[in-house]
């Protein structure tokens, strides 16, 4: 029962947090003023389907389950890869002058783990995870508030279902893995620093079994640090953190040190880096594991 009410009492803290943070510190009382006069002055603006832009305002780079397209070398022949978009559907502009909106958007992801065979050199799928669900963004520079629902499952494939790997006596259990779940972050963007924290919430666990139908509570935090300049190649550290319930709030860790080239000509990025992530195993068909590689990254932001 106490363990009951802390979780409820963590809960209701985070839901009310990023709202809060961002009221006291995105503007001071004369500017909220302003603003309030400019919105009596100005329509809201609907844009339907609008164009996509740069949505580095509200990516956690290191983070392996945010939305962008990654490739990642790992030792030992194995890889990471995800491809995913995000896709605008409504918006309302609130005040082009000072960058305020509503925007809903589509999030879609895929996120695999292949290797290569040593004996045939063929490359294999070993799982394959996805979400999809949707999001509201509220960005009022230099602040992000966004506020989600998603569903997540993982598959087994024929990297680790293949005769080469029944023939090692490597062949797994299908575990199979399901959850819907709700998400909200607060982020603040700045030319040299990201700082971001927010909370997902699991409102329906349909597998694996052993913890079906319950619900539970994430913790979510990090940072990105850059060094903008005029030639376009900036540096740059991400970390994010996640702790858990279903892991007994275990930290998982995501480490990523890398250069940015973002050229002035486009609103898209890609980073080269390094990266380094030790906690639970983030394929879902692994639940319950834990471990840590190292790898190498190619990763695009659009």
């Amino acid at each position: 029962m106490g363990r009951q009410r802390k979780r409820i009492s963590i809960f209701l803290y985070l839901l009310f947090l990023p709202p809060f943070v961002s009221s006291v510190l995105a503007e001071n009382p004369l500017e909220n003023k302003i603003v309030q006069q400019e919105a009596h002055s100005k329509k809201i603006q609907w844009n339907v389907f609008p164009p996509r832009e740069n949505t580095s305002h509200t990516t956690r780079t290191s983070d392996l389950w945010d939305t962008s397209a990654m490739l990642m070398v790992i030792p030992q022949r194995t890889f990471i890869g995800k491809i995913g978009i995000k896709i605008p559907i409504i918006e309302a502009l609130l005040s082009s002058q000072t960058l305020r909106r509503i925007r809903l958007e589509i999030d879609l992801l895929t996120f695999n783990h292949m290797s290569k065979n040593a004996t045939n050199h063929r490359f294999y799928l070993n799982t394959s995870d996805t979400k999809f669900g949707f999001h509201i963004d509220y960005l009022f520079q230099p602040w992000a508030l966004r506020f989600g629902a998603k569903h997540r499952s993982a598959h087994l494939a024929d990297g680790l279902l293949s005769d080469v790997a029944i023939e090692r006596g490597t062949y797994p259990r299908k575990n199979g893995y399901s959850q819907e779940f709700l998400e909200s972050y607060v982020l603040m963007n700045s030319d040299y620093i990201k700082p971001y924290t927010g909370f997902t919430y699991v409102v329906r666990q349909g597998s694996p079994k052993k913890i079906r139908g319950k619900h539970f509570l994430g913790l979510h935090g990090g940072i990105d640090l850059t060094y903008p300049n005029s030639s376009g190649l900036i540096p740059m550290l991400s970390l994010n953190l996640i702790a858990q319930e279903e892991f007994d709030f275990h930290i998982s860790q995501s480490y990523l040190a890398g250069l940015k080239i973002a050229p002035k000509t486009s609103d898209n990025s890609l980073i080269v880096g390094l990266n380094y992530y030790d906690g639970a195993d983030p394929r879902g068909e692994f639940f319950g594991n834990f471990t840590h590689f190292w790898g190498v990254s190619l990763q695009y932001l659009f």
